[in-house]
Parts: structure tokens; C-alpha cells; sequence
């Protein structure tokens, strides 16, 4: 789910939130996240508030969320 707090991933079986990356701009988000592979996900918000690449990884049970960049052009 991509909201006003970010970019969140849930179990669709359970509903229990798998990993979550926070993006507080106060300002809507305007672009589907797109998967570009199985641990890359671009999200975008309009307004000159840019693009991230995030990199989401699973050890075992833990998931875990960064940032690889982040660009506002």
C-alpha cells in the first residue's frame, strides 16, 4: 500500500505487515510503485518530491527495506 506514510508490504493471508519504507512528504502520491525485479521497487511522488528505488530483501522470516537512491529530477 502506497499512503501518506509511505510504502507498505502485507501477507495477503494473514494481513500482518511484511515490511514497511517511510516517505512523510505531506503530499499525495501520485504514481503506482513499479516492480522492476524480485527485490526492486521504484515509487514516485509528483510535486518535485522525486523518486526512490527501494531494494527489498527476506532472510529466513525477516524482511528487510532500504533505500538504494533517491533522485527529485
Amino acid at each position: 500500500i502506497f499512503d501518506g506514510a509511505g510504502l507498505a508490504s502485507f501477507d495477503p493471508a494473514t494481513g500482518n505487515e511484511l515490511w514497511s519504507h517511510e516517505w512523510k512528504e505531506g503530499m499525495p502520491k501520485v504514481a503506482q510503485p513499479m516492480v522492476l525485479s524480485e527485490s526492486e521497487v521504484l515509487i514516485g511522488m509528483g510535486y518535485g518530491r522525486g523518486l526512490r528505488l527501494l531494494e527489498v530483501k527476506k532472510s529466513g522470516e525477516t524482511w528487510t527495506v532500504g533505500q538504494r537512491w533517491a533522485s527529485d529530477k
